[in-house]
């Protein structure tokens, strides 16, 4: 009767008493040639719709799989094996991280699945980032990374941006991409590591939300829609707030800010220095004149990381770079630079002529902090930490006396014979 035509509770007779003879043979026949043995055979099994809020497990480990295919976890697998060293444990970490956020990213409309044009590479960057991140954040003593062997490749966040051929700042859009859509889970597997090894949780993000309970049984009806609506966003707000909460706990926990102000400076300081091989040297009409800028851009990393905090700020950075610049200017091979130094318009300050000898002499670093507008007492202790710490300490070279005839001031950057050998050759320079 509930499916009848009629009005509840009316008798099937009376309905169908109320339909024509044609109409009711007519369905007679309709129904009848739906239940012919032919008609049950064509139509086959119709898989039934989903109820909704049950899923399946079958149908989890399609979607698993899919989403597993089109992340090319298996490639993921690989690449941190072969190329970044991860160990099996580590490894299983990471792939499960890039799993579980992946569905996420495509339930918030990030990532379509679908879409043939999606490159996994910037999700597999991400997620060897925060697993490794994750391992370390939770260690209850941070441990400094071991020194790599020439045949272990390195295990640094530029050296994963390379295998997956990522840039940087692909990489900090897609990661915070990543970091919100995952955000509540990741949080919760650094809180249970830390729990796990004795630390207090990392913050708000993994504490379970706190949700604002009436007294007595009173409910959203009876308090009327008002108060039910009110709660609601009440309810949205604090979700929100939690999810945020738990997106700065975390990335506070993997350094991410840092890191992002991190490379943002070095790329201001790749600039700076981009311009100074531009005026200075010359790449082309020198043999290794591309391997000498390519030499001082990497001894100003040296020294960034030896001589530096881990995360510097930009004027120390920047004097450091300078420093750099002064030891080039008077080290690298004659031939390599586009004028002598002595002409040059960005060391004419540092010129002195002795009233004695009548001598000119130049001060290269003196000269640099007045065109680089840098303070020349700072310029000359990272000059010292340069020398000491990745001349001296990392490629084993001494210093030598500048040659008699030389135009450069003894109170600048010292001459490094071993760095470029006699200055000829352009394997000396690489």
């Amino acid at each position: 009767a509930a499916f009848a035509p009629g009005a509840p509770g009316e008798p099937l007779s009376r309905v169908a008493r109320g339909v024509p003879g044609s109409a009711k043979k007519q369905t007679r026949a309709t129904d009848d040639a739906a239940m012919s043995p032919g008609a049950v055979a064509d139509a086959g099994f119709q898989v039934p719709d989903t109820v909704p809020g049950h899923v399946g497990r079958r149908d989890q480990d399609i979607q698993r799989a899919t989403v597993a295919e089109r992340f090319a976890s298996r490639a993921f697998a690989d690449a941190l094996r072969e190329k970044l060293a991860f160990e099996e444990r580590e490894i299983d970490a990471a792939v499960e991280v890039l799993l579980e956020v992946a569905p996420l990213l495509v339930n918030k409309q990030v990532v379509a699945v679908d879409d043939a044009t999606m490159n996994p590479a910037k999700w597999h960057a991400c997620a060897a980032f925060v697993a490794s991140g994750l391992e370390h954040a939770s260690a209850s003593a941070p441990a400094r990374a071991p020194t790599p062997s020439r045949d272990q490749p390195e295990r640094t966040l530029t050296r994963a941006l390379r295998v997956f051929d990522v840039d940087c700042v692909e990489f900090f859009r897609s990661l915070r991409k990543f970091m919100s859509a995952g955000a509540a889970t990741l949080a919760k597997r650094l809180d249970d590591a830390k729990k796990s090894s004795g630390d207090a949780p990392a913050g708000s993000g993994g504490k379970p939300e706190r949700t604002r309970r009436r007294a007595g049984k009173e409910t959203a009806a009876e308090a009327g829609e008002e108060e039910a609506a009110r709660e609601d966003e009440d309810s949205d707000a604090r979700r929100s707030t939690a999810s945020l909460a738990g997106l700065e706990s975390l990335e506070a926990a993997l350094s991410v800010p840092e890191l992002r102000t991190s490379f943002a400076f070095t790329r201001v300081a790749a600039q700076k220095y981009k311009l100074f091989a531009d005026v200075h040297l010359d790449a082309s009409g020198f043999a290794g004149g591309a391997d000498v800028a390519r030499f001082g851009w990497r001894l100003f990393l040296a020294a960034k990381h030896s001589a530096l905090p881990k995360f510097p700020d930009l004027f120390s950075l920047y004097h450091a770079l300078v420093a750099a610049e002064a030891f080039l200017l008077v080290n690298a091979p004659r031939g390599a630079l586009r004028t002598d130094v002595a002409n040059m318009v960005s060391v004419a300050a540092g010129a002195a002529v002795d009233e004695k000898t009548k001598k000119k002499t130049v001060d290269v670093l003196a000269g640099l902090a007045a065109s680089s507008k840098t303070k020349l007492p700072t310029l000359r202790l990272a000059l010292e930490d340069l020398e000491r710490e990745v001349l001296v300490g990392s490629l084993n070279v001494e210093p030598v006396p500048h040659a008699p005839d030389s135009a450069f001031a003894e109170t600048g950057p010292r001459a490094f014979k071993g760095v470029f050998g006699d200055g000829g050759a352009a394997a000396a320079a690489a």
